[in-house]
């Protein structure tokens, strides 16, 4: 669920009761979000981007900063076009070998 990324920044429980919020009153996230008053409009659509999210990074609070940050968790490295099942594909061993 896309509000997880905001655990970083507001921790977890209070991500979690967006949630069940949001559920609850048939809200949108960034809707229950607002109306409890856990993040700031801008925070919300700066770390909940769907855009962003596809990509090795997290958002972090920081000291002293109404807006997070966000870091790279590891470098993004591009997979060339093609068919990467051929590419990256591991021979089966064991039992996997054996369900096929």
């Amino acid at each position: 669920m896309l509000v997880t990324a905001l655990a970083p920044v507001i921790d977890y429980d209070k991500a979690s009761a967006i949630a069940h919020y949001a559920l609850d009153y048939d809200l949108t996230l960034k809707q229950s979000a607002l109306q409890l008053g856990f993040v700031d409009e801008a925070t919300f659509d700066q770390v909940v981007d769907p855009t962003k999210m596809v990509r090795p990074q997290v958002a972090s609070a920081t000291k002293g900063s109404a807006s997070p940050t966000l870091r790279s968790k590891a470098p993004y490295k591009e997979i060339p076009d093609g068919d990467h099942a051929a590419q990256h594909a591991v021979p089966l061993s064991g039992r996997a070998a054996s369900l096929t």
